[in-house]
């Protein structure tokens, strides 16, 4: 897909802070990051709206978000439709979360996904559409499992 600049500016910051104890933060965070470091090179109006993507990307379960943010929002989650990484991906989300125990985990990564699922959609963008059924098909495979 084409990504415009400050879209891609978004892709490469939107997880540049990553705190999983502290739901909600690591999108702001990482918006800040991204400001400390790329300021001097990008107009206020372009930061602004490469913050404003980065901190949407909290928001994958809301049916609703601002349309021009999707490709953002589904680069995110594209992880989800590939196929043979699943159980790489799953472990890694486990890794992240080392600090809770397997019960706790498991019960909050299956509300995450099933409130995702019963969203309607894993994909905004016509771009991602065509990755649909298999996100779907694998998250279902990971509910199973947890």
């Amino acid at each position: 897909i084409t990504l415009e600049p400050w879209e891609e500016l978004a892709i490469w910051f939107h997880d540049s802070v990553y705190i999983p104890q502290l739901p909600g933060t690591s999108e702001e965070l990482s918006a800040m990051f991204m400001r400390a470091m790329v300021a001097p090179a990008f107009s206020e109006t372009e930061l602004a709206e490469v913050q404003f993507a980065i901190e949407t990307t909290a928001n994958h379960l809301h049916p609703y978000t601002n349309p021009l943010y999707n490709k953002i929002l589904d680069l995110d989650m594209i992880s989800f439709s590939w196929l043979d990484q699943v159980n790489t991906i799953n472990s890694c989300i486990r890794k992240e979360f080392d600090y809770v125990n397997e019960e706790t985990y498991n019960k909050g990564r299956k509300a995450f996904l099933t409130k995702l699922i019963s969203k309607g959609f894993i994909y905004r963008s016509n771009e991602f559409k065509k990755y649909e059924s298999l996100a779907v098909e694998n998250i279902n495979k990971q509910l199973e499992t947890l």
